[in-house]
């Protein structure tokens, strides 16, 4: 089946044959996964109900569409379709899980049904990203899960780490080490790129400074000095009185 988008291209041309090959490939893992749950078969460490919640879960606080999802309009048009622009959209993990479906979905469209109710309630596209995310999640859950978890708010943190909290102990502990150590990096990360461009903001003053310094005056007694060396070159003594300025009257 080939899923297309407003204009007609399919997700292969959207995305390259590659990476619509591993798209399918995670497909096929999740709905192996889903499937095993149906049949009451052994799921391994997550469950499927497990994995949906995650992909589920909000984990930002709703917000217009950014710039990024907004179609090219002209001002006329923004100020038609002014509603459309602030409505808030549900921000959910399946976006950062699968953010291929973020790309694609349309943008009213992006938010699912939460828990399970997604594959029931859910249109094609969304069946299908909600099979890749879970083929993803089975693969590495803690890669997944800190994925979300670095992008989330502090309500959105909170719910994440409620979603997780049916998870495997093991799993879980996991998941807390390396969020605090991905934390940690993602800090130093941030400093090292504002020292940077400090660096470079510094750098440029300096330049600047250089290059204006010819246009800054002289001190008076600078001046004084530069004008008995004038004197003493031997120039006509009305040259001289007239190039000298006069100080103090």
């Amino acid at each position: 089946m080939e899923f297309r988008d407003a204009t007609g291209d399919t997700l292969s041309d959207r995305f390259g044959t590659d990476c619509f090959k591993k798209l399918e490939g995670h497909a096929e893992a999740g709905a192996a996964h889903l499937d095993a749950w149906a049949r009451g078969a052994e799921q391994g460490d997550l469950e499927a109900p497990e994995v949906l919640q995650v992909l589920t879960v909000r984990h930002r606080r709703a917000s217009p569409p950014n710039v990024c999802e907004q179609p090219r309009m002209s001002l006329k048009d923004r100020r038609d379709y002014h509603d459309f622009l602030t409505t808030p959209i549900i921000r959910q993990a399946l976006t950062v899980v699968v953010p291929e479906y973020d790309q694609v979905a349309p943008v009213l469209a992006k938010a699912v049904r939460p828990g399970f109710h997604a594959l029931a309630q859910s249109s094609l596209l969304q069946c299908f990203a909600l099979t890749v995310g879970v083929g993803r999640i089975i693969e590495d859950p803690v890669k997944r899960v800190i994925s979300v978890m670095l992008v989330s708010d502090a309500e959105g943190l909170g719910r994440v780490r409620q979603a997780v909290r049916s998870w495997p102990l093991s799993l879980r502990r996991s998941i807390s080490a390396r969020f605090w150590r991905a934390e940690r990096e993602e800090t130093a990360r941030q400093s090292d790129e504002k020292a940077a461009r400090q660096r470079q903001s510094h750098k440029y003053r300096t330049i600047q400074s250089h290059k204006y310094r010819y246009r800054i005056s002289c001190t008076p007694t600078q001046f004084s000095g530069k004008c008995l060396n004038l004197m003493n070159s031997g120039l006509p003594t009305h040259e001289a009185k007239t190039t000298l300025p006069c100080w103090g009257g």
